[in-house]
């Protein structure tokens, strides 16, 4: 499913960056053994720049290598907290993947884009028209 979508969104001319609070080991193994890193313009391991979600400036950091303002860009993520939260903290359009149909459970209002597959992607984008997706 991951691999279709980001064929889908780059033929569409999206420009994809990761950011991740993977750890060092995995993010490790995933450059060695995948083609992970392959798929996407740019992106940010959370230990790699001792930073992490939702920490605005790890967003700031990505944002700047891709030359994008924070309103050019959508970040797509399953956690309330790094991720929504996360991205309105930066003034980044956040995308809920909510694949359990969980209850939203902060104080703020849920994000105005919320989908329960990755297959809903490209539709959400259509709507908020971004120019790069962070993920994961």
């Amino acid at each position: 499913e991951t691999v279709d979508l980001l064929a889908r969104l780059r033929q569409a001319g999206a420009a994809l960056a990761y950011l991740s609070n993977m750890p060092a080991a995995y993010a490790d193994h995933l450059e060695r053994e995948h083609d992970f890193v392959g798929w996407f313009g740019d992106g940010v391991f959370s230990a790699r720049v001792q930073l992490s979600k939702p920490d605005p400036r790890i967003f700031d950091s990505l944002l700047q290598r891709a030359g994008l303002r924070p309103t050019e860009a959508a970040h797509v993520g399953d956690d309330q907290e790094a991720d929504v939260e996360g991205a309105r903290g930066a003034g980044v359009l956040p995308v809920w993947l909510n694949r359990a149909g969980a209850r939203w459970e902060r104080e703020s209002p849920p994000p105005a884009i919320t989908i329960s597959t990755l297959a809903e992607l490209p539709e959400a984008f259509v709507r908020a028209q971004p120019r790069v997706a962070a993920s994961t």
